[in-house]
């Protein structure tokens, strides 16, 4: 069970990553070398979906992974 948890956990994450980066590259936001490894770094849901929140009104992706 708690593979399980773990692998939609997961999931999840990926999801929200491929959310911030379709938001960005659809608002021509680039995402430089170091902010597009510090978005595969972060396993933080929370922080992942207050990415994806800031992406939509942020005038540069470096202002969303602040």
């Amino acid at each position: 069970m708690a593979k399980g948890l773990e692998e939609g956990l997961e999931a999840g994450r990926t999801a929200l990553r491929a959310a911030i980066r379709s938001v960005l590259a659809r608002r021509a936001l680039p995402l430089s070398a170091a902010a597009s490894a510090t978005l595969d770094a972060c396993s933080d849901l929370p922080t992942l979906q207050r990415w994806l929140d800031d992406a939509v009104l942020a005038t540069s992706a470096d202002d969303v992974l602040r």
